[in-house]
C-alpha cells in the first residue's frame, strides 16, 4: 500500500515539477494508505488531488473561488467533470495522470496562472 501511495506522489510530483513549477504543493493528508495533496496556484485557484491505495480511488478536482471548475475521478468508473459544466459526467477510459495534468495545463493558462 506505501509503495503504491508513494509512487503515485512521486508521479503528481514531477509532473507538477514539469509543468506547474511555480505552484506551491501541500501535502493535506497523508496515511498508511492514502494521500490528500493540493497544488495551489494562487491562493483561490488550487488543484485538490486524493489517492487511495487500498482502492485504487483518484480525484483531481481544480477549485476556484471555493467551488470545482473540473474534475477527474474513478467514483463509479472513470468520467472527467469538463470546465464548461463541472456537474456533469462524461465517461472515459482510465486516463493517465498526464492527460488530466495537459487539460490543467490549458485552464490554469487561461486562468491566468502561467
Amino acid at each position: 500500500m506505501i509503495e503504491k501511495r508513494e509512487k503515485f506522489r512521486s508521479r503528481v510530483e514531477s509532473l507538477r515539477d514539469k509543468y506547474f513549477p511555480q505552484s506551491n504543493l501541500r501535502i493535506i493528508n497523508e496515511r498508511m494508505n492514502f494521500l490528500k495533496m493540493r497544488i495551489f496556484f494562487r491562493e483561490e485557484l488550487f488543484l485538490d488531488i486524493y489517492y487511495n491505495s487500498m482502492n485504487d480511488r483518484t480525484d483531481f478536482a481544480l477549485i476556484e473561488h471555493g467551488k470545482g471548475i473540473f474534475g477527474c475521478d474513478n467514483l463509479g468508473g472513470w468520467h472527467i467533470h469538463p470546465f464548461n459544466n463541472p456537474d456533469r459526467h462524461e465517461s472515459c477510459k482510465e486516463p493517465e495522470i498526464e492527460m488530466c495534468e495537459d487539460r490543467l495545463v490549458v485552464i490554469t493558462t487561461w486562468r491566468g496562472t502561467k
